[in-house]
């Protein structure tokens, strides 16, 4: 996810026992400026997101959903719970940032360079674990 003044990432993940989702910086990033971004909003982020704004330096708001993802027959479910808490996070995101700065914080798909070509795909959920990918919105 593009942000204007930065780059915030949201991560979908794929564990043995569990999938998530959380906010981190650009990989390999310092996440000051993401933290420094967020951290004014963070009452508001945690209840909208229903996440602990957490103090880790490499992820931010995080989300679980326990599910053994050894059993192919909980992909579907797990794909659109990842699915619909990219989109949650994406919607909550723009507007709380677009309310603080009176515009949309998110540029749109449009807008990244290489219209976000670069980023991997998040549709992908493999036998390998754990996995992540961002998505550009």
């Amino acid at each position: 996810m593009e942000m204007a003044g930065g780059s915030v990432v949201v991560v979908s993940w794929v564990g043995n026992a569990r999938v998530g989702v959380f906010i981190r910086g650009p990989r390999g990033s310092d996440a000051a400026p993401v933290v420094a971004r967020l951290g004014p909003h963070a009452d508001v982020l945690e209840k909208r997101l229903d996440a602990r704004f957490g103090n880790s330096a490499n992820s931010l708001l995080g989300r679980e959903l326990r599910m053994d993802m050894s059993d192919r027959a909980n992909w579907p479910t797990a794909i659109d719970w990842l699915h619909d808490q990219l989109h949650h996070y994406r919607v909550v995101l723009d507007e709380v940032l677009a309310g603080a700065e009176g515009n949309h914080a998110l540029k749109s798909h449009d807008e990244i360079p290489n219209g976000g070509a670069d980023l991997a795909d998040c549709d992908r959920i493999s036998d390998s674990s754990p996995s992540s990918s961002a998505f550009a919105a």
